[in-house]
């Protein structure tokens, strides 16, 4: 029997007994009752007929009464920890409750007591899967897709810290031939030794963006990030990776790898962490309600569209911007502001270069190219996530084998996904976007190429920026 394995109780006319043994010459069950090794110390002992189920007393039960809703409880508390893997906890606890009633569910405890019981035990079923949350070798349950297939592809130590990379064969495949790559992090559902997911998403379709490749990372370190991709280009399924674009967001050591491993792919951030980047300062230097409602309000609405500007032109825009739109006298926080902007992200500080060029925030050749402008998709896909960090209630950290498993979900998903578009590129694996945002992108491609037919002329300065904001808006 393995260790901490247990004889499951049953109720035999109404007392808790444990099977003994067998007598095949009888066709019998030997049951002894389960208070034979506690300080009640009953020697009772019932042959069941496994045909008929008679019962045949050997010895009656001693030094205790029958009590139904106290075996009733335990038995109910057995069935929780037996149902542990039938489905999530709710319907663990709810098929118990559905079979014993309202008053054995009062008696075994709250829900949280059920909850604890039914967790306890998925920790205790899998030994192997124990010592990989342990921080031990990767079980072979998780080596895999859930379809069978090879889904671990490194399990390794970089700098006295360890390294996981998944992925199944359908997934570096489509890897290496998507021309558009989108990769981020996320840190909320990471198990202990790890500090961040780190994903990797290419375009199934013109509309569709999956998840292929995932990464468990120690650190957000440069060397790391470099390690990884070292690690990926090395596989026989990767040796023509070569991805024309990158997206993801402004963290520097992410943008400097993947820089370093993939000299010719354009890198672009991500529009709404750009955006996002910009109001957290505002709001430090205390300015964003004034950029809202108050006499920045223009500024700051033509200032979120400049990314529609090609990268060539961004500095005479924000010029015409900060001209037009900002009052001749303002506090030293609306200086503060623009200097920030103007030295971080589009000219630079006197005799040097921004930090983030305007090179990698423009998404003009994005928007009119159909591409996607931020990373959302990415970001709606982490939140998929969180169910992994909520499943335990709190009462344990994140385990290892529950994300692994959730990633085999989302590596089925997206293999699924592309089987059915090979067949039809045009079939919908995801819900249709809205009317709303698809009417948007077309007046945002058509304000950005600016190409009106004669006699019309192109817009230009201000007129051309407030036609970006009127289509983003309307």
């Amino acid at each position: 029997m393995p260790q901490g394995k247990l004889k499951e109780v049953e109720n035999i006319d109404g007392w808790l007994m444990k099977v003994k043994k067998e007598i095949p010459t009888l066709n019998e069950k030997i049951y002894h009752c389960a208070e034979r090794t506690t300080k009640v110390q009953c020697s009772a002992a019932f042959g069941v007929h496994k045909s008929t189920g008679v019962i045949r007393v050997i010895k009656q039960h001693i030094n205790h009464d029958k009590d139904l809703l106290s075996n009733a409880v335990k038995i109910g508390r057995q069935e929780l920890k037996r149902r542990a893997e039938n489905g999530n906890v709710r319907d663990v606890i709810d098929s118990v409750r559905a079979d014993f009633g309202a008053h054995v569910s009062v008696a075994i405890g709250d829900y949280n007591c059920k909850r604890r019981l039914v967790h306890s035990s998925k920790a205790r079923k899998d030994p192997d899967t124990n010592k990989m949350n342990s921080g031990g070798a990767i079980s072979e349950k998780y080596k895999r897709t859930l379809d069978g297939d090879g889904f671990l592809i490194r399990d390794v130590t970089f700098n006295q810290e360890r390294v996981l990379i998944f992925g199944s064969d359908v997934g570096l495949e489509l890897l290496s031939a998507g021309k558009v790559l989108m990769v981020d992090g996320t840190f909320s559902c990471c198990p202990d030794g790890f500090t961040q997911l780190f994903t990797f998403h290419v375009y199934l379709s013109e509309d569709v963006v999956k998840p292929v490749v995932f990464a468990l990372l120690p650190n957000k370190q440069l060397a790391t990030y470099e390690f990884m991709i070292n690690q990926l280009k090395r596989l026989p399924f990767l040796q023509n990776w070569k991805p024309d674009m990158i997206i993801s967001d402004f963290e520097v050591n992410i943008k400097t790898a993947f820089e370093r491993s993939f000299p010719t792919a354009s890198f672009h951030g991500c529009l709404f962490h750009l955006i996002q980047s910009w109001r957290r300062r505002a709001e430090k230097l205390k300015l964003y309600d004034e950029l809202l409602t108050g006499s920045l309000q223009d500024f700051w609405q033509l200032l979120k569209v400049l990314p529609f500007i090609e990268e060539s032109k961004i500095g005479r825009f924000f010029e015409i911007i900060v001209l037009e739109t900002v009052p001749n006298i303002v506090g030293p926080a609306v200086n503060e502001f623009i200097d920030y902007v103007d030295e971080n992200y589009v000219r630079g500080p006197v005799g040097g270069t921004p930090r983030f060029s305007p090179s990698l925030w423009s998404c003009s050749l994005q928007t009119i190219n159909g591409i996607h402008r931020t990373s959302n998709s990415v970001e709606c896909w982490h939140r998929l996530l969180h169910s992994v960090t909520t499943m335990h209630h709190g009462f344990t950290k994140v385990k290892l084998s529950d994300l692994l498993h959730k990633l085999q979900m989302e590596e089925r998903h997206t293999s699924m996904d592309w089987a059915e578009l090979k067949i039809n590129p045009n079939f919908k694996v995801i819900k249709s976007r809205k009317v709303s945002n698809i009417m948007k992108d077309r007046r945002l491609k058509l304000a950005v190429e600016n190409n009106p037919p004669p006699p019309y002329l192109p817009l230009d300065g201000v007129q051309l920026l407030w036609s970006f904001v009127n289509a983003k808006k309307y």
